[in-house]
Formats: structure tokens, sequence, C-alpha cells
């Protein structure tokens, strides 16, 4: 709050401040909401995708020096 002289400018600034804080929230929500359904919606290609890497590695096992 550096540069916030006066009682009323402070209270405008926590008001936007807290204002961007639940929209910050509600994005979050949206994004973990969509990030589910798209789980959820590929869901059998994950677990196909799995199994052969599992039975076949991956495309890059030679290359990692790890």
């Amino acid at each position: 709050m550096d540069g916030v002289s006066s009682e009323k400018e402070r209270r405008a600034y926590l008001r936007l401040d807290n204002n961007l804080k639940k929209k910050s929230t509600k994005e979050k929500e949206a994004i973990k909401k969509k990030e589910q359904q798209w789980l959820k919606e590929n869901k059998e290609a994950i677990e196909e995708h799995n199994k052969l890497v599992e039975k076949y590695g991956c495309f890059s096992d030679a290359y990692r020096r790890f």
C-alpha cells in the first residue's frame, strides 16, 4: 500500500485488492473445473497411453541422461 495517503484511498485500495483476490479465486475454480472435465473426457486415452508406455517405454528413453 505504498503511496496510499488518505483513509479513503486506503479503503478503496483494500476493496480493489479484495475484488482482485475474489476474481482470481473464481478463475482458479473455473480452471480446475475445466481440468477435471478434460481428465474425465480423456481418461480412457490416458490409460491406453500409459499402457503403451509401460509396455514399450517412452520414445525418448534412449536420449535421457538421468
